[in-house]
């Protein structure tokens, strides 16, 4: 909630000042183009430090495609995903005693993903769980699930909430009301989705 409420904050305070002063995409590409290849570097190296820390990265893909456009939000997604296997690897070689001393409740998850539909499972698992790790990472190591499966489970997971991201901060360019509602929109149907998917489910777990 606190993140939600964050993210909202910080939306918000953007869209007011873009809209207050007028300013365009092109705008802001044209002030990070002196950054050249430094910049998108440094976005991947960030994301890649958030994502392996308990720092924030809520934002990241707000602010990559704020600066970017969609080339900004794949690299976010890369980053995540060398993060994810770092932590998957961790995982495998460090085994669950040493990640239950950081979350000990991971065995309940761990159990979950046993049996058929793994990589739903898994899906499921990083969208709605909320932490500031790659838990599905952690789980799918110590339940030896393999990279295959694991990877094709992350890419897909990461898609959803990217993709809202994205929208949303499409929504800071909106160039009128009705465009801006169009956008607003698809982000409600998006979210209607999965919190349908997350009501109907039987795999919830409270943290």
């Amino acid at each position: 909630m606190f993140l939600f409420i964050l993210i909202s904050i910080f939306y918000l305070g953007v869209l007011f000042v873009f809209k207050q002063y007028d300013i365009k995409q092109e705008d802001i590409r044209k002030l990070i183009e002196p950054l050249g290849a430094y910049g998108i570097l440094g976005l991947f190296v960030i994301q890649v430090v958030f994502s392996l820390t308990p720092l924030p990265d809520g934002m990241m893909p707000i602010i990559a495609t704020i600066m970017y456009g969609w080339p900004g939000l794949l690299i976010i997604i890369l980053g995540m995903l060398t993060a994810t296997m770092i932590h998957y690897f961790i995982a495998r070689k460090l085994g669950s005693q040493f990640i239950q001393k950081r979350y000990p409740k991971i065995i309940r998850y761990v159990e979950m993903v046993k049996g058929k539909h793994v990589i739903l499972k898994l899906i499921y698992i990083r969208i709605f769980t909320l932490v500031s790790f790659d838990l599905d990472a952690y789980v799918a190591g110590i339940a030896k699930i393999d990279f295959k499966t694991f990877m094709i489970a992350s890419i897909i997971g990461i898609i959803p909430t990217n993709a809202i991201m994205m929208l949303i901060s499409l929504g800071l360019f909106a160039e009128s009301v009705m465009d801006f509602i169009n956008i607003l929109f698809w982000v409600v149907i998006c979210f209607s989705i999965l919190a349908i998917w997350y009501k109907k489910s039987k795999m919830n777990i409270t943290n």
